[in-house]
């Protein structure tokens, strides 16, 4: 179980891995990632103001990315990547239908975080 928690929010964050998972979930419906962005977000102990609150306990990366695929294969990739063992948060699911073709196939770009631990 400790291992399975510590898949959930990691110590460290291999964005390399992170990237081939959510690539090898996109593969399963035939979907090609594109503009692949992480960012990471780390506190900087100059800019933080000291509240009396605890600060949090772990960084946040994001990862952007951009396929085409058919309404039914986004819905089904995005419930694998809910599924996933590591916890993530979708920021943003954004699509263009002035593309579509013929086959029902749109222009989609999704941002993710995840957690890890500091």
């Amino acid at each position: 179980k400790l291992l399975k928690l510590e898949h959930l929010v990691p110590d460290s964050l291999n964005t390399v891995k992170l990237v081939t998972d959510i690539n090898a979930i996109a593969g399963k419906y035939g979907i090609a990632l594109e503009a692949i962005r992480v960012t990471e977000k780390t506190a900087d102990p100059a800019q933080q103001v000291d509240t009396g609150v605890n600060t949090p306990l772990f960084n946040t990366t994001t990862v952007s990315f951009s396929f085409s695929a058919t309404y039914e294969n986004l819905s089904l990739f995005l419930v694998d990547l809910e599924k996933s063992l590591q916890i993530i948060d979708f920021k943003s699911v954004n699509f263009d239908s002035n593309n579509a073709n013929s086959n029902n196939v749109y222009d989609y770009s999704v941002s993710i975080q995840t957690y890890w631990l500091k």
